[in-house]
């Protein structure tokens, strides 16, 4: 594992040198920076959060990745312990990227939350560059100011819903950038995902995924937790699964500020909304062969003892 960490490092650093040209130079993780205060819309924190001792450590030459969740910390957990959806996380997602990577975990809550995301947090063990929780960004602009407004988004129940999610998410944005900010580093990857979903037992995060991604893409999860099928395989399908996204940090650090845009989308469905989005964004949205499943939850579709995991090839899913 040691040398595909350190041949992957290598790939990593000749994307940068080749493929990148656009980045600035103090862009890339591996090199310390110092970040002006006026580089960053993001105001400074008005309260402590939590951040693991490894906040002062070096980054030791490997790009960094920034893994943004937000929300309730104990949503569609059912009865079954939140140190088993931890486990799931740490197994499959992080434990896989730390031989090539950074990581770093970053939440936003609102207040009365953060004891239960600590805890989360902690059950993911050791080796994290940190991980932050914070209620700082939790107050939301009024619905109307955000494109989930009535004369964007036309479903009030579920524009709702996308208000609270992706308005949380951009909290988290701001929190990654403080984080930045503060410790003269700037992530290189940013990854959206939840803390209520299990994987296959012999699915792991692919270094690869992120390593080789083009640097105008994102890429998501090829089967969703609520269906029994790849949703890249429905050819009358036009959207993009959002359970799982992650990909080089400029085409998500603008999908997470999705809030923020202003385009019009007459459909309510939010990975149709995403799927406009991008388009209009010029990004390219890949497929992985990445499965979740909702165990504790009513959507608890894919990987159910009834129907078990999505078979077969993903023809139309990338690999790098």
């Amino acid at each position: 594992m040691l040398k595909l960490g350190c041949f992957l490092a290598i790939v990593f650093a000749a994307r940068l040198s080749h493929a990148h040209e656009h980045l600035r130079p103090d862009d890339v993780g591996f090199t310390r920076v110092v970040i002006s205060a006026t580089a960053t819309t993001a105001t400074a924190p008005t309260e402590a959060m939590s951040a693991t001792p490894a906040d002062t450590q070096a980054t030791d030459f490997k790009p960094l990745v920034a893994l943004a969740m937000a929300g309730p910390p104990n949503h569609c957990h059912g009865n079954i312990p939140a140190a088993s959806f931890a486990k799931q996380m740490k197994d499959h997602v992080i434990a896989p990227l730390l031989d090539t990577f950074k990581v770093a975990v970053f939440v936003t809550c609102e207040p009365d939350e953060t004891a239960l995301w600590e805890a989360f947090l902690s059950d993911l063990g050791s080796g994290l560059l940190a991980t932050r929780v914070s209620a700082t960004y939790s107050g939301l602009p009024p619905i109307e100011q955000t494109r989930w407004r009535a004369d964007l988004c036309h479903d009030a129940k579920m524009c709702t819903a996308y208000w609270l999610q992706y308005g949380h998410l951009r909290g988290t944005q701001l929190l990654i950038e403080d984080y930045e900010r503060e410790q003269g580093v700037k992530f290189n990857y940013i990854m959206k995902a939840r803390n209520d979903v299990f994987y296959p037992d012999d699915a792991f995060f692919n270094p690869k995924w992120l390593l080789m991604l083009p640097d105008s893409s994102i890429a998501v999860n090829s089967v969703e937790f609520h269906t029994s099928d790849r949703w890249v395989d429905r050819k009358w399908a036009p959207m993009i699964s959002d359970q799982f996204m992650f990909g080089w940090r400029d085409p998500m650090d603008k999908i997470l500020n999705i809030s923020n845009s202003d385009y019009p989308c007459d459909n309510s469905h939010i990975e149709t909304i995403l799927k406009e989005f991008v388009e209009v964004l010029h990004i390219e949205p890949k497929v992985v062969e990445w499965q979740l499943s909702q165990p504790g939850c009513n959507k608890f579709v894919n990987g159910n003892p009834k129907n078990g995991w999505v078979q077969g090839e993903c023809k139309r899913c990338w690999s790098p």
